[in-house]
Protein backbone atom coordinates (compact mmCIF):
# COMPACT_ATOMS: atom_id res chain seq x y z
CA UNK A 1 0.00 0.00 0.00
CA UNK A 2 2.97 2.41 0.30
CA UNK A 3 6.13 2.00 -1.53
CA UNK A 4 9.09 0.02 -0.56
CA UNK A 5 11.16 2.95 -0.68
CA UNK A 6 8.65 4.88 1.93
CA UNK A 7 8.32 2.23 4.26
CA UNK A 8 12.54 1.94 4.91
CA UNK A 9 12.76 5.49 5.41
CA UNK A 10 10.05 5.37 8.25
CA UNK A 11 11.64 2.22 9.67
CA UNK A 12 15.15 4.09 9.93
CA UNK A 13 13.26 7.38 11.33
CA UNK A 14 11.26 5.56 13.90
CA UNK A 15 14.55 3.47 14.58
CA UNK A 16 16.19 7.22 14.70
CA UNK A 17 14.07 7.70 17.23
CA UNK A 18 15.51 5.70 20.06
CA UNK A 19 13.30 2.47 19.63
CA UNK A 20 12.98 -1.09 18.67
CA UNK A 21 11.12 -1.57 15.19
CA UNK A 22 9.45 -4.80 14.65
CA UNK A 23 8.16 -5.56 11.31
CA UNK A 24 5.32 -8.05 11.22
CA UNK A 25 2.69 -9.23 8.38
CA UNK A 26 2.10 -12.27 6.28
CA UNK A 27 2.57 -14.08 2.65
CA UNK A 28 1.73 -11.22 1.59
CA UNK A 29 4.46 -8.65 2.56
CA UNK A 30 6.70 -8.23 -0.23
CA UNK A 31 10.64 -8.99 0.81
CA UNK A 32 11.74 -5.71 -0.49
CA UNK A 33 9.61 -3.91 1.97
CA UNK A 34 11.62 -5.32 5.19
CA UNK A 35 14.51 -3.16 6.88
CA UNK A 36 17.05 -5.22 7.43
CA UNK A 37 17.80 -2.76 10.05
CA UNK A 38 14.70 -3.75 12.23
CA UNK A 39 13.40 -7.30 13.97
CA UNK A 40 11.85 -9.07 11.17
CA UNK A 41 8.86 -11.08 11.83
CA UNK A 42 7.23 -11.19 8.77
CA UNK A 43 5.77 -14.42 8.05
CA UNK A 44 6.40 -15.68 11.17
CA UNK A 45 4.07 -14.60 13.87
CA UNK A 46 0.47 -16.59 14.63
CA UNK A 47 -2.63 -13.89 14.98
CA UNK A 48 -2.56 -14.80 18.68
CA UNK A 49 1.53 -13.00 18.88
CA UNK A 50 0.82 -10.45 16.55
CA UNK A 51 -2.06 -9.04 19.25
CA UNK A 52 0.22 -9.72 21.64
CA UNK A 53 2.97 -8.03 19.81
CA UNK A 54 0.62 -4.97 19.07
CA UNK A 55 -0.84 -5.27 22.51
CA UNK A 56 2.61 -4.26 24.22
CA UNK A 57 3.83 -2.11 21.82
CA UNK A 58 4.51 2.19 22.64
CA UNK A 59 3.25 2.35 18.78
CA UNK A 60 2.00 0.79 15.69
CA UNK A 61 2.61 2.38 12.44
CA UNK A 62 0.69 0.32 9.34
CA UNK A 63 -1.94 0.89 6.75
CA UNK A 64 -5.83 0.12 6.74
CA UNK A 65 -5.51 -3.43 7.40
CA UNK A 66 -6.49 -5.89 10.19
CA UNK A 67 -3.98 -4.67 12.36
CA UNK A 68 -5.19 -1.08 12.36
CA UNK A 69 -8.01 -2.37 13.41
CA UNK A 70 -6.63 -4.66 16.39
CA UNK A 71 -4.06 -1.37 17.60
CA UNK A 72 -7.58 1.00 17.72
CA UNK A 73 -9.42 -2.30 20.17
CA UNK A 74 -6.23 -2.82 22.00
CA UNK A 75 -5.92 0.67 22.77
CA UNK A 76 -2.49 1.01 21.13
CA UNK A 77 -1.45 4.66 19.75
CA UNK A 78 -1.25 4.57 16.17
CA UNK A 79 -0.23 5.67 12.79
CA UNK A 80 -2.25 4.98 9.74
CA UNK A 81 -1.58 5.67 6.12
CA UNK A 82 -4.29 5.69 3.60
CA UNK A 83 -3.88 4.37 0.69
CA UNK A 84 -7.23 3.02 -1.76
CA UNK A 85 -9.24 3.52 1.62
CA UNK A 86 -10.26 6.25 3.89
CA UNK A 87 -10.25 6.84 7.57
CA UNK A 88 -13.69 8.69 7.14
CA UNK A 89 -14.97 5.01 6.12
CA UNK A 90 -12.60 2.58 7.83
CA UNK A 91 -10.85 4.98 10.68
CA UNK A 92 -10.74 5.62 14.30
CA UNK A 93 -10.47 8.92 15.58
CA UNK A 94 -7.73 7.33 17.88
CA UNK A 95 -5.10 6.95 15.65
CA UNK A 96 -3.15 9.83 13.61
CA UNK A 97 -4.56 9.15 10.21
CA UNK A 98 -2.45 10.00 7.10
CA UNK A 99 -4.80 10.39 4.37
CA UNK A 100 -4.82 13.48 1.71
CA UNK A 101 -8.27 13.56 0.04
CA UNK A 102 -7.69 16.72 -1.46
CA UNK A 103 -4.84 15.45 -4.21
CA UNK A 104 -6.27 11.55 -4.02
CA UNK A 105 -9.61 12.45 -5.43
CA UNK A 106 -10.55 9.08 -4.72
CA UNK A 107 -10.73 9.28 -1.09
CA UNK A 108 -13.19 12.03 -1.02
CA UNK A 109 -15.86 9.29 -2.08
CA UNK A 110 -14.35 6.95 1.22
CA UNK A 111 -12.55 4.63 -0.92
CA UNK A 112 -11.04 4.54 -4.34
CA UNK A 113 -12.05 1.14 -5.04
CA UNK A 114 -14.30 0.36 -7.59
CA UNK A 115 -15.82 -2.43 -4.73
CA UNK A 116 -15.66 -3.28 -1.16
CA UNK A 117 -11.77 -4.57 -1.09
CA UNK A 118 -12.52 -8.33 -0.26
CA UNK A 119 -14.11 -8.51 -3.59
CA UNK A 120 -11.21 -6.71 -5.79
CA UNK A 121 -9.00 -10.29 -5.01
CA UNK A 122 -8.38 -13.34 -6.65
CA UNK A 123 -8.51 -16.56 -4.07
CA UNK A 124 -7.50 -19.72 -5.47
CA UNK A 125 -9.40 -21.10 -2.70
CA UNK A 126 -11.92 -19.08 -1.71
CA UNK A 127 -12.31 -20.89 1.76
CA UNK A 128 -8.93 -19.92 2.81
CA UNK A 129 -7.86 -16.71 3.34
CA UNK A 130 -4.08 -17.27 2.53
CA UNK A 131 -4.78 -17.94 -1.54
CA UNK A 132 -5.39 -14.60 -2.31
CA UNK A 133 -3.18 -13.05 -4.79
CA UNK A 134 -3.12 -9.37 -6.17
CA UNK A 135 -4.39 -9.75 -8.96
CA UNK A 136 -7.42 -8.13 -7.90
CA UNK A 137 -7.86 -4.26 -8.51
CA UNK A 138 -5.03 -2.13 -8.67
CA UNK A 139 -5.22 1.43 -8.50
CA UNK A 140 -4.08 2.55 -11.82
CA UNK A 141 -2.65 6.20 -10.61
CA UNK A 142 -1.70 5.98 -6.84
CA UNK A 143 -1.99 9.03 -5.98
CA UNK A 144 -2.86 8.71 -2.61
CA UNK A 145 0.69 6.98 -1.81
CA UNK A 146 2.40 9.71 -3.53
CA UNK A 147 0.98 11.98 -1.46
CA UNK A 148 1.77 10.46 2.01
CA UNK A 149 5.21 11.87 3.05
CA UNK A 150 8.12 9.90 4.89
CA UNK A 151 8.30 12.96 7.12
CA UNK A 152 4.74 13.36 8.16
CA UNK A 153 4.89 9.87 9.15
CA UNK A 154 7.62 10.53 11.41
CA UNK A 155 6.02 13.14 12.75
CA UNK A 156 2.58 11.69 13.67
CA UNK A 157 4.67 9.24 15.19
CA UNK A 158 6.90 11.52 17.37
CA UNK A 159 3.08 13.37 18.59
CA UNK A 160 1.77 9.51 19.09
CA UNK A 161 4.45 8.79 21.76
CA UNK A 162 4.29 12.16 23.08
CA UNK A 163 1.13 11.61 23.96
CA UNK A 164 0.97 7.69 24.43
CA UNK A 165 -1.57 5.92 26.22
CA UNK A 166 -3.24 8.71 28.68
CA UNK A 167 -5.86 9.94 26.00
CA UNK A 168 -9.40 9.36 25.12
CA UNK A 169 -10.23 5.99 23.88
CA UNK A 170 -13.42 6.51 22.67
CA UNK A 171 -14.34 5.50 19.31
CA UNK A 172 -16.69 8.36 17.34
CA UNK A 173 -18.82 7.78 15.01
CA UNK A 174 -17.61 10.17 11.72
CA UNK A 175 -20.83 9.48 9.78
CA UNK A 176 -23.07 10.73 13.49
CA UNK A 177 -20.71 13.67 13.54
CA UNK A 178 -20.99 14.62 9.61
CA UNK A 179 -25.05 14.59 10.29
CA UNK A 180 -25.58 11.72 8.59
CA UNK A 181 -27.94 8.45 10.41
CA UNK A 182 -25.66 5.78 11.13
CA UNK A 183 -27.41 2.54 9.28
CA UNK A 184 -26.88 -0.74 11.67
Amino acid sequence: MIPDYKQKQIVDGLLKMGGTVIQIGGDNVPINMINNKAINLVKSTSIDQTLALIKNADLFVGGDSFCQHASAFLKTPSVIYWCGTSPEAFGYNTSSNIAHPEIAYCQKNKSGRPTRWLYDYDYKDRNHWGSRNESGWSCPIKLCEKAIQVNEMLDAAERELSIGTKRSWEFADYKYEMGMKSQC
